[in-house]
């Protein structure tokens, strides 16, 4: 089992940004099955200052995420971009490798 995460995050008054980037494994030997998934995420919101007003950009976020596992080989992919979401799943979802 292992895993890690970056986050970067940039605080300049008039834009905010994140970026996060992560990815976490599990595997097991005997059986052998394996459980991986990876992502990133990226969020920003912009506030300009003009004479008479300010200018407001809402938070905009994308994120996309990789899972996978096996054998027998299935995941899924799920993307995300503000407000939409799309999974696309492949092969036969297992929850767990067979008892010994």
């Amino acid at each position: 089992m292992g895993g890690g995460r970056m986050d970067l995050v940039v605080n300049k008054g008039w834009v905010r940004a994140t970026f996060s980037a992560w990815a976490d494994f599990f595997m097991h030997y005997h059986p052998f099955f394996f459980m991986a998934e990876v992502g990133i995420c990226l969020w920003a919101e912009v506030n300009i200052p003009a004479l008479l007003c300010d200018i407001h950009l809402e938070p905009k976020e994308f994120s996309a995420r990789l899972g996978l596992q096996g054998p027998p080989m299935a995941g899924y992919v799920h993307l995300h971009f503000w407000k939409y979401d799309t999974i696309v799943a492949f092969g036969p979802m297992s929850l767990r490798p067979p008892p010994l």
